[in-house]
Parts: structure tokens; sequence; C-alpha cells
């Protein structure tokens, strides 16, 4: 079922399964006809690097620098830094006659790299270094070197609005996340800004967006939800980026300042350790935290090596359909996954997903639920009124062939659950759920798959064993108005009830321990019913499935210390005798 909103004045047709459209539109940064006449077919050598370097660093602190492209051509640079703390040669400036053109290059040792960027005539040539230690230039598709996310369109009203809010509210301090500590791969949110220099952006000092607190949270959870498929810690914590190795790190910096207005970002900066950032200026948008989030994963995708989504008929970006659109193209709609190219004209069929996963040391998370009947979780439940909980029942969706399996041991009566994705915000969930009940032989008893991203199972049984079955789908067609189950990754929880098989109450007695408090700063009463258990062990996992800790518990003895652990996400697995059971413990 549709209805028609209007948006800005224009009819629009959203499907039920979307709350309302709040349409922002992002134009592509357009480019005019070339300003270099010499078309590099083959590279042009400049020397050996020793007198490159040479003649780089007498011209540099003369404040001019001139480099051939050719045998007759060649562009001059106004040097505007020649110092860096990171590299042993470095320099960058604008290019003399060409009004958006920047220049860098930077080394140490035998290497040498650089860029010459001209963004207003989409030009772009790269400056390296072969195995005979040989300074070349080359011109090189600008598209696969930087992306410039630009013409954000403003409303004049809603900025007016929103600037007056954030001057209002701003937050006097940055809220401390992390979507999974101790993760490999480091993907840093900076809302405070941030002095830069001495890299491929030269000096820039950007001035710290006026977010609130709630707004850098809503943030950080719509892009911590992009990335939560993958050994990846999306933080708003320094410290954890200035900890992680070099090689698998990448800075975000959501600012007033840089660039003009849209994002901006290298590619494959991820991991080649030169740590330069990517950039998000979140002024002129329309209802900008969210927005700015899209934007942020956009262009942090750039750093994995994605290009731009558009079409065969020439856009950069791909407008969407219905209520969707993906990260690497204008990404803003209230569905914005990663692609591999399945809408109707499509210009790019690489697969995102993959991409990001063969980054280095990302891959997938460990996967957190068995995907059959016999790797099943047990559903935890209270064991007196059968009562489903969020806290006790959750999962992560981490691949497209990712099934997640639940085991039920449930008395006569009605089993009625509800299952949501990451929803705290309408733009934040990427999955789409389907959830089917099934027997103790597998054969499928109901299945959930509402035209929304939730569902929900209400169905009678009788007393015996079931299992829930929860997968990520598609949705529609999506050449034309939905999208495939390519990307319906993430998060999920489970609330509700289910009856509570009273003829075998012994079968629940590890479901009833009680964990507090939960959170916790690394402290925990574990609880449990002393005369019907003597002795309860506890190992404790890490969300990679690492043990990380383990002990035995008796009446006399129910006190933990987790002090020495990162703050975090972990499941308890207690057991008793051929009994076990998982509770969820974090650590704040």
């Amino acid at each position: 079922m549709k209805h028609k909103n209007s948006i800005f004045g224009v009819d629009v047709t959203v499907p039920k399964k979307m709350f309302k459209t709040l349409l922002a539109l992002l134009f592509a940064f357009y480019f005019i006809s070339s300003a270099f006449s010499q078309q590099l077919k083959t590279p042009y050598k400049l020397g050996s690097i020793q007198t490159f370097v040479k003649t780089m660093k007498e011209k540099g602190k003369q404040g001019v620098f001139t480099m051939d492209i050719s045998k007759n051509e060649s562009f001059t640079i106004d040097v505007e830094s020649h110092t860096s703390k990171t590299y042993e040669h470095y320099l960058f400036g604008s290019v003399k006659g060409y009004e958006n053109a920047t220049f860098y290059i930077m080394g140490s040792g035998q290497k040498i790299k650089g860029k010459l960027l001209d963004y207003g005539n989409k030009k772009a040539f790269i400056i390296d270094t072969d195995d005979e230690n040989q300074v070349f230039v080359k011109e090189v598709d600008i598209n696969k070197q930087v992306c410039i996310m630009n013409g954000w369109l403003d409303n004049v009203e809603s900025e007016k609005t929103n600037t007056q809010k954030q001057k209002n509210e701003a937050a006097t301090s940055i809220p401390q996340l992390q979507s999974l500590p101790g993760a490999t791969g480091v993907l840093y949110l900076d809302f405070d800004g941030e002095y830069v220099s001495g890299g491929g952006w030269g000096t820039i000092d950007a001035q710290t967006t006026n977010y609130t607190e709630a707004d850098m949270r809503k943030v950080w959870y719509i892009m911590a939800e992009d990335f939560i498929p993958y050994n990846i810690n999306v933080t708003t914590e320094r410290s954890v980026y200035d900890s992680a190795s070099a090689n698998s790190r990448q800075m975000v910096i959501f600012n007033v300042t840089f660039p003009q207005q849209g994002g901006v970002a290298y590619f494959d900066t991820f991991n080649d350790g030169s740590n330069d950032p990517c950039w998000v200026n979140t002024t002129g948008i329309i209802d900008s935290v969210w927005l700015a989030a899209n934007v942020g994963s956009h262009e942090l995708g750039h750093t994995f090596g994605l290009e731009h989504d558009g079409t065969v008929s020439g856009d950069e970006y791909w407008l969407g359909h219905a209520d969707y659109n993906v990260i690497m193209g204008r990404c803003n709609r209230l569905i914005v996954q990663w692609s591999k190219g399945e809408y109707q004209g499509a210009n790019n069929s690489e697969d995102d997903i993959a991409i990001i996963e063969n980054a280095n040391s990302v891959n997938f998370r460990t996967d957190d639920h068995g995907n059959d009947e016999a790797n099943s979780t047990e559903l935890a439940f209270s064991a007196n009124d059968g009562t489903v909980i969020e806290d006790e029942n959750f999962g992560i969706i981490e691949t497209r062939t990712d099934k997640d399996y639940f085991k039920i041991n449930a008395a006569a009566g009605t089993i009625d659950l509800n299952f949501r994705p990451a929803n705290e915000f309408p733009q934040s969930p990427n999955l789409d759920i389907q959830v089917r009940l099934l027997d103790a032989t597998g054969n499928q008893v109901a299945i959930s798959d509402p035209d929304e991203m939730t569902a929900a199972i209400n169905e009678a049984v009788t007393e015996g064993t079931y299992y829930i079955e929860v997968d990520g789908v598609g949705f529609g067609d999506p050449l034309t108005n939905g999208y495939s189950d390519y990307a319906s990754l993430g998060q999920y929880f489970i609330s509700g009830s289910i009856p509570p098989n009273n003829l075998s109450t012994d079968e629940y007695d590890l479901a009833s321990i009680t964990i507090y408090p939960n959170p916790s700063s690394g402290q925990l009463t574990i609880d449990f019913d002393t005369s019907k258990i003597q002795q309860l062990k506890i190992k404790l996992m890490d969300v990679l499935g690492k043990q990380v800790y383990t002990n035995a518990l008796t009446p006399t003895n129910k006190i933990i210390n987790l002090d020495n652990l990162q703050k975090g996400m972990y499941f308890a697995l207690f057991s008793e005798g051929n009994k076990s059971f998982v509770k969820k413990i974090i650590l704040k």
C-alpha cells in the first residue's frame, strides 16, 4: 500500500515501508572542459629521486616550484608549506593560474608520491617513484583519486532554524562511544575541530561543529550501523584512533570549515599509512545530522577504495528510487545501504561489501549465532512469566548468507515476539528482517516479512521445542522501487513473551540467573538459585568470540571483578552440568 506526500511542493510516492520522506538533494560537483592540453598517455620521468628531492627542497624554500609534465609543458606551484612532522620530504601548494587546484609531494627515504588535483577542470596527475628510483608524473582519472560531494541543497529557513538550535544547545563534551572495542580497524569520528598540517590537504584549521551531544550520538549510531558487519570499531574516542595501526585506521572530520560545502576524501587511505583524513562540512544541510552521517560513510567508503555509484546516462551520483538509495550514490533517502549496482542504469557493479571486508585486517565479525537448529542459541526469557527482553536477545546479520537461529522450549500457549533492526532513528537501519518460526523437525510454522523493516511472530503452539530463524531480506524490485538482500545487514533485537514450560522448570534454572549492576564499571554480582545450583561455571567472550575470562561461582562466591577488561559488550556463557545459557554483560 502506498500514499502520496508533498515535499517542498512536489508530490512523491512513498511506500508504506517508510515513515515519511525528507528529501534532501545532493548535487554532483560537475567540472568544465580541460585546462591542460597535454594528455599523458605514458608516465613522464622527472629524474632520480635524489635529484628531484634536491630541486624540490631548494625551490620549496624559495616559495615557487616548477615541475615539467612533458618536454614542452610544466606547471608552477606557489608553495604554502614545505615541512612535515611525518614526512622527510614534503611540499604543498596551489597551482598558479588555476583557482581550484592543489599540489602536494611527500615521502621518506627512496619513495616519493604526490598528486596535482585540478578540481575545476576535472584533471589529476600523480607523482610516484618506479622500481629504478626514478620519479615520474602521469595523468590519471580524477574520479579515482579524490571525491568531492558538493552542491548541497540549502533551505534558508531550515538552515537558520537548525543553526540557532545548535548554538543554543551546543555540547560541552564529546560522548565517548565505541561500536566494537578492541577491533583491528578503527574509524574515528572527529567532532571537536582539528588542525591538520603536513599531509595531502596542506594546512587546515577546521572549526568544530555546533552539534549537541545528542546530534553526535545520532551520527555515530547511523555510521556504526553501516560498518556493523565488520571487525571495525566506529568511535568518537581519539585515544582509540591514536592507538590503532596506521594501516588500519581512518579519521573523518565533521566541521564547518572544509570543504566549502559537502564532503571530500582521498581514495585508499584507510590502509596506506598516510592517515590523511576525510571531511564533512555540516553547514547548510537540511536535517544535517542524518545526512551528514550518510556523507560521512560515503567519504569513508572512498578511503576503502570504493567509487561512486552513478548511472550510464551520466549521473555522477545515482538519485535513488522510492525511499532507497546507496551509500556511494546520493545517499539521501531513508534506507541507504552498500551496493553492487543492482538498480536500473547502474554504471558501477563493484562489490562494496567485499572491498571493505578485504581491507587490511578488517574481515567480517565472528558470527554471533549458529546458522541452523543444531547450532542455535537458547532464547533468554524469564522463568517466571516467559518475558523476553531485548537486552538479552539480540544479534547481527553479518553477511548475505548469515541466518541466526534461536531455540525455544515452550509450553502450550502463544509465542509472541517482536523483532526490530537498529531503528533508534528512522534513517539508521540497514537490516530488513524476515523471521520464521520452525517446529522441532524444521518445518515452518509461521513466517513474518511485512512491508516494514521490523517483523513479528504471534502464533499459538502446543508444548514442544521450536526454533526462530532471523534473516536479512530485500524489498520490492531492485531495478525500480526496492533492493535485494545484498546489503540487508545489521543489528536486530528481540522482545515479547513465550509460554514457559512449567512441566520442566528445572531446565530453566540458568535462565533465572541475574547480573547486577549491568551495565557495570567492572564489579558484578551473579545471582542464582543456590538451592539447585552449587557450582556455576562462567566463561566470558568478547564480540569477536575470544575467551577473556573464566571462573567457577559458588553460593558463597557470587562476585566477579572485570576491571582489567576493556569497556564494551561481552557474552557470558553460564553452565551447570550439561545445561548452559548465555547472557550479555556491558562494561562501561
